[in-house]
């Protein structure tokens, strides 16, 4: 039974839509054939067979942070996953990628990392790992006479506990100086110190007959330095009274009252 016009020669009219193509005329030995017209500079490979059309799965490449995996079918869609080191502080939460840090905790180079308030909001501590200290001794001094003596020494000494690290050191050199009585005519005292070149205490009088000063002087200072992994720092204080004119009175008098060295250490 003929249809569609068909006689000798077939006149149907059959047309393709999209990426589905028509080829052939009809005839029996050139049929039409149906197939799928895929595009070249697609990423996905297409094709066809009797079972049905066939989409190529999707090739992936996990980098060290990110593994990808599933070839983006319904049952196994493409899923990224990141890499974590085990020893590290990162999770993945539900609202991505978050710093885990303990409410407190030490680092080697880093001193102490604080969440502040649960906040992952991260404070440095430099933590104090060694400290010392040692009270200056005093020693008599005759300020009758023109002599440079010393009137207070003392050391201390602190060791870095790190085996890698370095250790600042906060030196501290503090006095409470010391007290004098001058009598007499014209007189100049003067008192120096080991970490400075400068006096740092000078008393002159030029009362006559039975006139008379005195007083007393306080001074403190330090500085901060470097100490090596292992290795050990000494600090040492001397303080030199010198009676640069004196009228050799008997009720002159000069004493050392207090003073201190005091290091504190920390790993930087």
């Amino acid at each position: 039974m003929a249809r569609c016009g068909c006689g000798s020669s077939c006149t149907c009219t059959v047309q393709g839509s999209g990426a589905f193509v028509i080829t052939g005329s009809g005839d029996s030995g050139d049929p039409y054939i149906g197939s799928i017209n895929t595009n070249p500079a697609s990423p996905l490979a297409v094709s066809s067979s009797s079972s049905g059309i066939a989409v190529a799965g999707v090739a992936t490449a996990s980098s060290n942070c990110i593994t990808l995996s599933g070839n983006g079918g319904t049952s196994t869609p493409l899923t990224a996953t990141p890499r974590l080191d085990p020893t590290g502080l990162l999770s993945c939460s539900v609202n991505g990628l978050r710093v885990d840090l303990p409410a407190t905790a030490t680092y080697p180079n880093a001193g102490r990392l604080i969440d502040v308030n649960g906040s992952y909001q991260i404070s440095v501590e430099y933590p104090l790992v060694a400290s010392a200290s040692t009270t200056l001794t005093a020693a008599s001094v005759n300020p009758n006479i023109l002599t440079a003596q010393v009137i207070s020494s003392g050391s201390a000494t602190i060791t870095n506990p790190s085996s890698t690290e370095v250790m600042l050191v906060q030196v501290i050199y503090n006095t409470h100086g010391v007290e004098y009585a001058m009598y007499g005519g014209s007189q100049q005292w003067t008192v120096s110190s080991s970490t400075h070149s400068q006096n740092i205490f000078s008393m002159t009088t030029a009362a006559s007959g039975s006139g008379y000063a005195i007083g007393s002087y306080a001074f403190k200072s330090g500085g901060i330095v470097s100490v090596a992994a292992g290795a050990s720092y000494t600090a040492t204080f001397t303080q030199v009274f010198d009676a640069v004119a004196t009228t050799a009175h008997g009720s002159n008098a000069v004493i050392f009252t207090a003073g201190s060295i005091n290091l504190v250490g920390w790993i930087k």
